[in-house]
């Protein structure tokens, strides 16, 4: 079977917990073995705390935001702007800037946290911003 277990970072000490029961399960300790067609998928963002010794077992895939804000806006409009989305604000209004703007500030965001103590005044960790957050803003139009 297949185990999804998403935005691990929240709760490091369960991912922890799996990766000795898969340590004891490689080992063969207390009798335990794992079955040949299991699958877990995690999810998660990064996490000082979480150990390596699950990722250095694990096939890892990397979800990185694109160089640069033509690149990020190309993204955004690609994979999140869509018929559905413009079908369902109010046609009496022109959404259009609104939406264009909303993911320039994104993108613009974005790019500026590559630069962190230079481009913020707080510790870029914080912040965070991802595509959901996008999502969110474009909700409250």
């Amino acid at each position: 079977g297949w185990v999804v277990l998403q935005n691990a970072h929240l709760a490091v000490h369960t991912v922890n917990a799996i990766e000795k029961k898969f340590v004891e399960a490689s080992s063969g300790e207390a009798g335990m073995t794992r079955h040949a067609s299991f699958r877990l998928w995690i999810t998660t963002q990064e996490a000082t705390d979480m150990s390596v010794g699950l990722l250095l077992m694990s096939m890892r895939v990397s979800c990185e935001a694109p160089e640069g804000i033509r690149a990020g806006m190309q993204q955004l409009y690609s994979e999140m702007v869509d018929q559905d989305l413009i079908d369902s604000m109010d046609a009496s209004k022109d959404w259009s800037k609104l939406i264009y703007t909303m993911s320039y500030l994104h993108c613009v965001v974005r790019q500026r946290l590559l630069y962190s103590a230079m481009g913020w005044s707080i510790d870029e960790s914080k912040i965070g911003l991802q595509v959901n957050d996008w999502q969110v803003c474009i909700s409250y139009l």
